[in-house]
């Protein structure tokens, strides 16, 4: 049964929904942020040398944790030039996960701090872009919350009605004070902060399943769609996932239940056009979380799913739709499909989810490059 209380709750301190009550790495974990701010450095290498970097990236056991006690639905990296990465995750089950990889040799949590702002699946995780001490998280619980490492604590963003029947929410950040949420009931909703204001409206496209910002032109965005579009953009079977490139916005990467992923060139908006499209198998069952095929935050030329080939693997794909390195390893670690991934935006670190629960890392050591 649903906590009512505590979905609609202003405030959700740490104290409260830090599992186990009383798990001291809370503070560790705000030194570790706080210590996090600077400038991002540009990527500058051409694809193929970030390929040979990608082929300098490796696994072993201590890059492996139970970061939730359930399925994966959400995963991100934080963009601190921090040696060790910093990985969050939310479950099926309301908990949001913060794994410092490479934890202090004091930690008794192998560097994994767990929360429960929600109640349901928290399909959604994101680091703000502008505030690094800032995460983001929405559920199936109706709400959007905001993680604020400083106080400690979880702020509610937004919630929808309470007669409202929603079974997925997806959040994406505008700017430093606007976020922007997609539902299933097709509604999109502007949240400001500075005001607290609310602007919504129907898309009229079916149930929503994520949404996505244009990086420079801040009024455009797309959603995927259930009923199968990327706003108007044919699918074959609904879509599980749209963005748009990181940098420019000029091109929109889809991936479809229908096997089948596509990269659009959004140069003029007002005339997208299909640049490659092909086939990839997004066939996940019921008891594996749904692909999304994700950019790398700072490229335009290649992108992040999961596999469900054997031996485990996740690709990294190109525009091309040419297969450019599989994350892979050849002993025991790897042996379950990772449904959603993430690579950190300039350092060598690389994430995948499962759905129970465990994150696995590839990093390259930086003296190797």
């Amino acid at each position: 049964m649903q906590n009512t209380a505590q979905i609609t709750a202003p405030v959700i301190s740490w104290e409260d929904c830090i599992v186990p009550k009383g798990c001291s790495y809370s503070q560790t974990l705000t030194n570790r942020l706080a210590a996090s701010c600077g400038p991002k450095p540009s990527v500058t290498e051409d694809l193929v040398d970030f390929v040979n970097i990608c082929s300098l990236m490796s696994i072993n056991s201590n890059l492996v944790a139970k970061v939730t006690p359930h399925r994966i639905y959400s995963i991100d990296l934080h963009s601190s030039l921090h040696n060790s990465p910093l990985v969050a995750a939310g479950d099926k089950w309301g908990h949001v996960g913060l794994w410092n990889v490479i934890p202090e040799k004091s930690s008794a949590n192998d560097g994994v701090c767990l929360f429960k702002p929600h109640v349901s699946p928290v399909n959604c995780v994101k680091f703000s872009d502008y505030d690094q001490s800032t995460l983001f998280s929405s559920s199936y619980d109706g709400t959007v919350r905001r993680c604020d490492v400083n106080k400690q604590q979880f702020e509610l963003v937004y919630s929808t009605p309470d007669e409202d029947d929603i079974q997925h929410m997806y959040l994406s950040e505008v700017d430093m004070n606007r976020v922007c949420v997609a539902s299933t009931d097709s509604c999109i909703a502007y949240i400001d902060s500075r005001t607290s204001s609310v602007r919504s409206f129907d898309t009229q496209s079916g149930k929503l399943k994520c949404v996505s910002h244009h990086p420079i032109e801040k009024h455009y965005f797309i959603t995927a769609s259930v009923k199968g579009h990327v706003d108007l953009l044919p699918h074959k079977k609904g879509v599980l996932s749209a963005f748009f490139s990181p940098t420019s916005g000029e091109k929109i990467l889809s991936c479809s239940a229908g096997d089948e992923i596509k990269v659009y060139n959004s140069t003029d908006m007002t005339n997208i056009e299909t640049e490659s499209s092909f086939y990839h198998n997004n066939f996940t069952g019921r008891w594996l979380s749904n692909f999304r095929a994700s950019w790398h935050p700072s490229r335009e030329d290649c992108f992040l799913i999961g596999s469900m080939k054997h031996p485990r693997q996740i690709d990294l794909i190109g525009c091309d739709g040419k297969l450019l390195h599989t994350f892979h390893d050849n002993g025991d670690l790897l042996q379950s499909v990772t449904s959603l991934n993430a690579f950190h935006p300039s350092l060598p670190f690389m994430a995948g989810g499962n759905s129970s629960g465990r994150v696995f890392v590839f990093m390259a050591q930086m003296d190797c490059l």
